[in-house]
């Protein structure tokens, strides 16, 4: 029989260096989540942000289709020529167009959240999607302390440098030799030879 007398803490440096690693790895998923809700908030914002461009566009392109709708009278009555019509229809295309870019931006949006969200297809969403509460305000300086103290990719790095230590600890004390202690006992049964018939080591 023999026993490993652990005199170096080999077995508690190795727990230390386990357990660690598992809050490492319990921060990195932490900071993986928080980056998943970032993208999401931020498409939500690219929604909202998308949605009131689209709003500009339509009023703007609305209000120069009076402008076209005048200037079509005004060359019917000889105030304006041809030319100076067709710029002005020129220009209620070049609305018209922003219409369509801002229809097209808004629904890459919406695929984009919706893919986040996991529901296939923008059509999941509502048709309009309403903004957020008005949020507090908050000092740029407390947000950035706070950040520093809580945010878990900030945390993971300080938890890396944890693990390495321990694992620099871990490796100081595996190199230390084992001291074991052991008993044997040995029953011969030449005894006319001259052994011992029991003897204990």
């Amino acid at each position: 029989m023999s026993e490993v007398i652990d005199v170096w803490a080999k077995r508690n440096a190795r727990l230390h260096a386990a357990d660690s690693g598992l809050e490492h790895r319990r921060l990195l998923v932490e900071d993986a989540l928080r980056e998943v809700a970032y993208s999401v908030r931020s498409a939500f914002a690219d929604v909202l942000r998308e949605q009131s461009d689209l709003a500009l566009s339509n009023e703007t392109q609305g209000r120069y289709q009076e402008t076209v709708r005048l200037s079509r009278a005004r060359f019917a009555a000889g105030d304006i020529s041809e030319a100076e019509l067709k710029k002005v229809e020129l220009e209620g295309m070049r609305y018209l167009n922003q219409v369509t870019d801002a229809e097209m931006q808004l629904a890459e949006a919406r695929q984009k959240l919706a893919s986040l969200l996991a529901l296939g297809w923008a059509s999941a969403l509502p048709q309009v999607i309403e903004p957020e509460p008005q949020r507090l305000r908050f000092r740029a300086d407390a947000l950035l302390e706070q950040a520093m103290k809580e945010r878990p990719d900030v945390r993971a790095v300080r938890s890396a440098l944890e693990v390495a230590e321990a694992n620099v600890g871990l490796e100081r004390r595996l190199a230390l030799p084992d001291l074991s202690l052991g008993v044997a006992f040995t029953h011969s049964g030449f005894v006319v030879s001259g052994d011992n018939p029991n003897s204990l080591l």
